[in-house]
């Protein structure tokens, strides 16, 4: 019979190893621990990232029952050796989801990690590694094929940055050159992977801007090939404008209405007598046996000049010569109604429509003698504008009576000129034509009697036609004007400054119809000071 037996070490280790277990490896920091909130990395826990590059990353926030956690602080840092990498924020808070993110900026070539922390939670890290910067050249040739004077080039490189960030707001360039147009030329020196805008401006004799290139680079290798098409730029508008917009209102009168052009005539015609002989024997408004008694060729002749002979015998020269220009300076008033203002507007939209606001400074006339009358107004209206090969301004309301204007040319312009102190038109008239005056020297013979009738009968069937004239003309209320005009680069800016070849329309409406009118309209830019380019400015004093 065989026995065990057991020397008593080895009894004793047997004693000992029954209470063993295998040793447990030990615990990562960052591992998650069951029943605790953690935090997690979105992604990969490993990075990379070009020097000088930008690398998000994002950390999820997990609660100890595994649901997302929103609206909490992580604090974030950088630990090992991040040369000169940093952190856009110290701090991100999580969203809805629970996903805090932060921007790493990447320095030099170096290995570091980013950890996320928050409260008791179990941190989390992720891995960065930043690769060295890679270099390459760019090649590129400008290229214009327009019809524009183009005599020189300025071009410039930025990086980190995009044809469109450049045309936002021009950023600090890499490099500005001044290349020869289909020349070849070379940038060195230039980082890998990065985004770069070229952009390549045509200079004029004159200095400015005729035609422009912009193109986004990316290089991927030692070194890229880039032809800059340059296309010429964008006429701009120049405005606001000042506008000028002048009418010929003696054609537009309704026969009532052309009273008032009508007696002007005749007053400073060779021979205002005959005039209203004439104007008693055929109204109907004039008694019947003054118009059976002047019916006669003969003695309408003999009457007139009875009662022309006394109106010389009663005026000195200088009131005639007056009389006569005051026909002249009304008819060269009204041929010639100016209105002085000014166009401004919002850019133009797709569409190349605009909302604009059309203000009156001035009504403007011309007298006879080259003398101008001017006086302010400060009416404003909106508008719409549309820019094409022409500027088309929609009609537009003032409240600007007819009858206000007439009567304000009449006495500021007109009247003023004269002796006499006349407010009205129909003053002048009794006054010019004195028929008391006449009657006193006429006596009382039939020729003379007929002859001071039709004198009192003229004027004051005449006065009466001009005092219900100008009451019928403010009844037109609203001056409603509208236009079109050519767009011009006239100093050859590229800037259009100049509204040339332009249609006015003017229309007076009331209760009782409507006044229309056709006339020009011109301009200019109120400010055409050529604007540099914002490019060419960046540009200026570096090679």
């Amino acid at each position: 019979m065989t026995r065990l037996r057991f020397t008593s070490s080895a009894a004793l280790s047997l004693v000992l190893c029954l209470g063993c277990a295998p040793e447990a490896a030990p615990r990562s920091p960052d591992a998650p621990v069951e029943g605790r909130a953690r935090l997690e990395v979105v992604g990969a826990d490993a990075a990379q990232v070009d020097a000088g590059g930008e690398l998000e990353l994002a950390f999820r926030y997990l609660g100890a029952d595994g649901a997302t956690v929103a609206g909490a602080s992580v604090a974030l840092s950088v630990e090992g050796a991040p040369s000169g990498a940093s952190l856009a924020a110290r701090t991100s808070v999580t969203g809805d989801d629970g996903v805090a993110t932060v921007t790493v900026r990447a320095g030099d070539a170096g290995r570091f990690q980013v950890t996320a922390e928050a409260g008791d939670a179990t941190p989390a890290s992720v891995r960065v590694e930043v690769r060295a910067m890679r270099y390459g050249a760019l090649d590129y040739q400008a290229r214009y094929a327009g019809s524009r004077d183009v005599r020189g080039l300025r071009a410039g490189l930025f990086v980190n940055a995009s044809c469109e960030d450049v045309r936002r707001a021009v950023p600090a360039p890499h490099t500005a050159q001044s290349p020869r147009l289909g020349a070849p030329s070379a940038i060195e020196g230039l980082p890998l992977g990065v985004p770069m805008a070229l952009y390549v401006l045509g200079l004029d004799g004159a200095g400015v801007v005729a035609a422009e290139s912009c193109t986004d680079v990316a290089l991927d290798a030692d070194r890229a090939d880039v032809t800059a098409s340059l296309v010429d730029t964008a006429l701009g508008l120049a405005g606001p404008y000042a506008t000028v917009e002048t009418f010929d209102v003696t054609g537009g009168f309704s026969n009532e209405l052309n009273t008032i052009l009508e007696v002007s005539a005749g007053l400073s015609s060779d021979a205002p007598a005959r005039w209203l002989v004439d104007e008693v024997a055929e109204s109907p408004r004039a008694p019947g046996w003054v118009r059976s008694a002047l019916g006669s060729g003969f003695t309408r002749s003999l009457v007139a000049d009875l009662l022309q002979t006394e109106l010389d015998r009663i005026h000195t020269p200088r009131e005639v010569a007056e009389m006569g220009r005051f026909g002249a300076d009304v008819d060269a008033a009204f041929r010639a109604l100016t209105f002085e203002g000014e166009l401004h507007f919002d850019a133009p939209d797709e569409f190349a429509v605009s909302m604009g606001t059309h203000q009156l400074s001035a009504m403007q006339v011309t007298l006879s003698d080259g003398e101008v009358y001017r006086r302010p107004l400060a009416l404003s209206a909106e508008t719409v504008v549309t820019f094409g090969e022409r500027i088309d301004v929609d009609e537009h309301a003032f409240a600007l009576p007819f009858g206000e204007l007439v009567d304000t040319i009449l006495y500021y312009a007109v009247l003023a000129r004269m002796s006499g102190g006349h407010h009205t038109v129909d003053e002048l008239l009794g006054d010019y034509v004195d028929c008391d005056a006449v009657a006193a020297r006429l006596g009382t013979g039939t020729t003379g009697t007929l002859a001071r009738t039709a004198c009192e009968v003229g004027v004051s069937m005449m006065q009466s036609r001009l005092r219900t004239a100008l009451s019928n003309l403010y009844a037109f209320e609203t001056l409603n004007l509208s236009g079109s005009a050519g767009l011009v680069d006239a100093d050859g800016d590229y800037d259009l400054e100049t509204l040339d070849a332009g249609e006015a329309h003017a229309r007076w409406t009331g209760a009782s119809g409507e006044l229309a009118f056709a006339g020009v309209f011109d301009g200019h830019a109120l400010a055409d000071a050529p604007a540099t380019h914002p490019v060419l400015a960046r540009l200026a004093g570096l090679e």
